[in-house]
């Protein structure tokens, strides 16, 4: 049938599991995030780098740590996808979102 057609044509996800028993649970932090930066992890191929950023940078708490929104901005800063590097400015910019104080 033709409605099953444009959902069969979207290209599946390419994910890294966080660890073994992963179940898309929200996460802490970013390590699958830091396999792409600083460890520069490329061996899967640059789709699951985009997957993997946009999928685990969704999935990690708003209130986890916020170390990991910054590397997931100089993540795709890094990236090839240009998709990632224009979103970078945004997980930056929630970097510092939980600072606040009189200074």
């Amino acid at each position: 049938s033709s409605s099953s057609s444009s959902s069969s044509s979207r290209r599946r996800p390419l994910i890294t599991l966080e660890h073994a028993t992963y179940d898309g649970a929200l996460i802490n932090q970013c390590d699958v995030g830091l396999l792409y930066w600083p460890l520069q992890y490329y061996a899967s191929g640059f789709e699951r780098e985009y997957d993997d950023l946009t999928y685990y940078a969704n999935r990690t708490r708003r209130n986890g740590y916020f170390t990991g929104n910054a590397a997931y901005s100089v993540a795709m800063l890094r990236a090839t996808d240009a998709r990632l590097r224009a979103d970078a400015l945004r997980w930056w910019n929630t970097t510092f979102a939980h600072v606040r104080g009189a200074w």
